[in-house]
């Protein structure tokens, strides 16, 4: 909610470019999410797993959207925008899967709803303030803080999930069925 609604703005704020330029940008940008998702997003999870998946690719895009603000050249910030658009959107199929094998069946379109809500919940007053932020000009404070709200859930979704994708692989290792435990009711 801080500088995805505002990717454009930047764009043509801080360096000046013409709509059709920042247009094209943003469309290589839904290209490369494509990618990450379609492409990437399997790879990453049968390399890592879900969670450690997630922090991974939160990890390589907070830093990406900070330098987005930080560097002078056009070049780099697109290469940046786009590594960001793409690993970000990664993890929100991951979050997804995670979340529903942690949960029964029947409360799986609820959590799902709370998921989502909650990230609108959230995504709306920090669009309010970067908005504000960003009325002073201030890019390098929005996306430096929008870079830390990034890498934060990847950390703790490594933290409160690792052991139990660890425990997972090993029953599976073991030749046993697996059922995902613990299940967790709404």
């Amino acid at each position: 909610g801080l500088v995805i609604p505002f990717f454009s703005v930047f764009f043509r704020e801080a360096h000046l470019l013409p709509y059709q330029s920042v247009g094209t940008i943003m469309a290589a940008g839904f290209i490369g999410a494509v990618v990450g998702t379609l492409v990437l997003g399997p790879l990453v999870t049968r390399k890592f797993g879900k969670a450690r998946g997630i922090w991974l690719v939160l990890w390589v895009a907070a830093p990406s959207v900070a330098l987005m603000a930080y560097m002078p050249a056009l070049p780099l910030v697109v290469v940046f925008f786009l590594v960001s658009r793409a690993f970000f959107s990664i993890s929100m199929p991951l979050r997804n899967q995670l979340a529903m094998e942690l949960v029964v069946t029947r409360e799986r379109g609820t959590t799902n709803g709370l998921i989502h809500g909650a990230m609108d919940i959230v995504g709306s007053p920090a669009a309010a303030l970067a908005g504000v932020i960003l009325a002073s000009g201030n890019f390098t404070l929005t996306f430096s803080m929008a870079a830390v709200l990034v890498a934060i859930p990847g950390v703790l979704y490594y933290y409160f999930f690792h052991k139990l994708e660890e425990r997972q692989l090993q029953v599976r290792l073991d030749g046993q069925q697996f059922q995902p435990r613990p299940r967790l009711a709404l």
